[in-house]
C-alpha cells in the first residue's frame, strides 16, 4: 500500500522535515508520532519512496494515469503547491503559478484554503556586543519600578526624534512569507532619505506632546532650546505638579554638556538616557513607545499616498499625530509593561517575535 494510507498534510509535512534537516529515524521514532497520533508511523522505505517521487516529479503523489486534472485546484496540482511553498516560503504566488504551469488566482485559492497567509517582512535594530546586558539592566529597573509604583509608565515623558521622507518609507509590499503561523521575519536595516522632515514627539500620561519640527541636523543647542521653549511647558502642564521622568536616547544632541545639566536641573535624578540617573540601553527601540507603536502608526497614516510636497507631509504628520486617542495610548502603555518582562525572559535579545 505504501504512502497512500497517509493523507496530503502527513506526507508534506514529511517533506518538510526532511528539508529542515531531520533524520529518517527522528521522523518514525519522535516527529510524526507527536504530530499524528492516529496514524500508522512510516517506515524508512516509505520516507525514502515519498522524498525520491517529491524530488522528481515536484508532487508528493503518485503519478496518475495520462489525462490532465479536471480543475486547476485537483488534489494533485493543490498538493504541488503546498509542497513547493514549504520547500522556498518566500517565492511569490506568481512565480510559483509559472512553475506549476496554473493562474495565480488558483496559487492564491489553494494557499487560502490551506490557511496560509502571506506574512510581511518585519525590520528590527541591529544589537552589538553588550548591548543585551544593558538592555536586561534597564528592563529589571523598569519592571521593579513599575512594579513598586502602579502607575510609574504613565509618569514617565518617552521622546524620540523621526525622519519622515518625502518618497514614504521602504516598500515591503512585495515581500512575503507563506506559512500557517506567522514566522515574524525580521531584517536589520539601517538608512537614511534626502528631502526628509525632522520630528521630536513624546508621550506622557497618555498624551501626545508635540510633534515639533526640527532643523535637519540638530545640535546640542537647537535641541535644549526644544526641551526649554517646547517640551517643558508641557511637560509641567500634563503634570500638575506631580514628578515626572524624563526618556531619551543617546543621540549626540542629547549627550550634549548644556542638555544634561539642563536635564539634572529640570529633573533632578529622574531623567533616563545617557549617562542620566538611569542609563538607556543603545539600539532599544522595542522599549519604548514612540518606536513600537507612535511613529510606525503615523507613518502608515502619512504615507497612505505619497505627499506632493514637504508642506503637505508635515500636515499630514501633524494630523495622524492628533487622531491618535488617548484609549490608544493607554493600551500601548499597558503593552510596555509586558515588554520589559519580555527582554528579560530572552536575557536582551529581540522578542518582538514572541508577542
Amino acid at each position: 500500500m505504501g504512502d497512500n494510507k497517509y493523507s496530503v498534510p502527513e506526507k508534506v509535512q514529511i517533506i518538510k522535515w526532511i528539508y529542515s534537516g531531520s533524520s529518517q529515524i527522528n521522523i518514525m521514532n519522535d516527529l510524526f508520532p507527536a504530530a499524528f497520533p492516529l496514524s500508522p508511523v512510516p517506515n524508512q522505505s516509505t520516507i525514502s519512496r515519498l522524498v525520491a517521487r517529491f524530488e522528481e516529479t515536484g508532487s508528493v503523489l503518485a503519478r496518475k494515469r495520462p489525462g490532465r486534472p479536471k480543475t486547476a485546484t485537483s488534489e494533485i496540482v493543490s498538493t504541488n503547491v503546498l509542497a513547493a511553498v514549504e520547500v522556498l516560503p518566500h517565492t511569490t504566488s506568481r512565480e510559483l503559478a509559472m512553475e506549476i504551469g496554473i493562474s495565480s488566482t488558483s496559487v492564491l485559492r489553494i494557499l487560502k484554503q490551506a490557511k496560509y497567509h502571506p506574512y510581511k517582512m518585519q525590520f528590527h535594530q541591529e544589537l552589538v556586543d553588550g548591548d543585551q546586558d544593558r538592555r536586561v539592566q534597564y528592563c529589571q529597573w523598569a519592571k521593579d519600578m513599575c512594579d513598586r509604583h502602579y502607575l510609574f509608565l504613565r509618569s514617565v515623558c518617552m521622546s524620540d526624534e523621526s525622519k519622515f521622507n518625502l518618497h514614504g518609507e521602504v516598500n515591503t509590499q512585495n515581500c512575503r512569507y507563506w506559512a500557517r503561523e506567522n514566522p515574524h521575519w525580521m531584517a536589520d536595516t539601517r538608512t537614511q532619505y534626502p528631502q526628509s522632515l525632522n520630528v521630536w514627539a513624546g508621550i506622557l500620561d497618555n498624551r501626545i506632546i508635540g510633534p515639533f519640527f526640527l532643523p535637519e541636523r540638530l545640535s546640542g543647542e537647537g535641541y535644549l532650546d526644544l526641551l526649554i521653549n517646547n517640551v517643558g511647558p508641557a511637560v509641567e502642564e500634563i503634570a500638575g505638579g506631580r514628578q515626572v521622568w524624563f526618556q531619551q536616547d543617546g543621540a549626540p544632541p542629547h549627550y550634549a554638556l548644556i542638555v544634561r545639566d539642563h536635564l539634572d536641573n529640570a529633573f533632578p535624578a529622574r531623567w533616563i538616557g545617557r549617562r542620566g540617573a538611569q542609563e538607556w540601553p543603545p539600539r532599544s527601540p522595542d522599549l519604548t513607545i514612540m518606536d513600537f507603536f507612535y511613529w510606525g502608526y503615523l507613518k502608515s497614516k502619512v504615507y497612505t499616498t505619497k505627499p506632493a510636497n514637504l508642506d503637505e507631509l508635515r500636515d499630514r504628520i501633524i494630523t495622524a499625530s492628533a487622531g491618535i486617542t488617548r484609549e490608544q495610548l493607554q493600551n500601548v502603555s499597558r503593552e510596555m509593561y509586558h515588554r520589559l518582562g519580555h527582554c528579560l525572559a530572552t536575557n536582551g535579545e529581540h522578542f518582538e517575535n514572541l508577542l
